[in-house]
C-alpha cells in the first residue's frame, strides 16, 4: 500500500472513530474541538480583527442591567433611573445612551468578539476590553474621553451596572491609557461563554 493510500485509510479509521458513540470518542471530540480553537482559530481571529483578545467571556455582572435596588433583570427605563445622576456628571443623557453600541449591557456568560479599533478614534459609548490587573481582561463602557491637540491620551470607564468608575490599588477606570486597551467589543453571542466559565470553576482557575 502506499504512503498517500495509507494516509488515507488511517485518516477514514480516525473520523469513523470519532463518530463512534462511546465515551473514548467524546474525549477525543472535546480534546480536538479545544485544540483547534486554541491553536487555528483563536490565532486566525486574533490576525484578522488585530487584537490579542479576539473573543472573550464575560465572567461578571458589571455590565448587566439589573436595578441593585430590586435586585433582578429589569427593563431600560428603570435601570437607567439608578444611574442617571452618575452619567449626567459626564453630559450623558438617556438619549445619548439609548444611541451607544451594546446600549442593553450584557450578562455573565456571553460572549463578545473584540476588534482592535485605533486607541486613538474612541468615543464615548464604546464597550471597550483592557487590562485592569486581573487575571482577567476587563470589559466595560467609556464615558469620558481626554483629547491632547485632538488627540485621545486617555479614557475613563464604567461598567453598566456598577454605581461609579472603580479606583483601586489595581484598577483606575478614570485613567485607561493606550498601552492597557486591547480593542473594542462588536457582536454578541448570549449565555456560550458560561461553558468556560464553569469548567475554569470546576478545575479551580477562576
Amino acid at each position: 500500500m502506499k504512503v498517500f493510500e495509507k494516509f488515507i485509510f488511517y485518516i477514514k479509521k480516525f473520523m469513523k472513530f470519532l463518530d463512534e458513540d462511546s465515551w473514548q470518542s467524546t474525549i477525543v471530540n472535546i480534546l480536538l474541538a479545544f485544540l483547534i480553537i486554541k491553536f487555528l482559530l483563536f490565532p486566525g481571529l486574533s490576525f484578522l480583527l488585530d487584537t490579542d483578545f479576539p473573543i472573550v467571556a464575560v465572567v461578571s455582572q458589571s455590565m448587566q442591567h439589573d436595578n441593585p435596588l430590586l435586585n433582578k433583570k429589569t427593563d431600560f427605563d428603570d435601570w437607567y433611573k439608578y444611574h442617571e445622576t452618575y452619567y449626567n456628571n459626564y453630559n450623558i443623557t438617556k438619549d445619548d445612551f439609548l444611541k451607544f453600541p451594546q446600549k442593553n449591557g450584557f450578562r455573565k456568560g456571553d460572549i463578545l468578539f473584540i476588534y482592535g479599533k485605533e486607541y486613538k478614534s474612541l468615543d464615548v459609548g464604546d464597550v471597550i476590553v483592557f487590562e485592569g490587573g486581573l487575571i482577567y481582561p476587563i470589559i466595560h463602557r467609556v464615558i469620558n474621553v481626554t483629547k491632547e491637540n485632538g488627540e485621545v491620551i486617555e479614557v475613563q470607564t464604567k461598567g453598566d451596572n456598577n454605581p461609579y468608575s472603580i479606583n483601586s490599588s489595581t484598577l483606575n477606570e478614570f485613567s485607561i491609557k493606550e498601552d492597557e486597551y486591547y480593542g473594542k467589543a462588536f457582536f454578541k453571542i448570549p449565555y456560550i461563554g458560561l461553558i468556560k466559565i464553569y469548567l475554569f470553576k470546576l478545575l479551580g482557575l477562576e
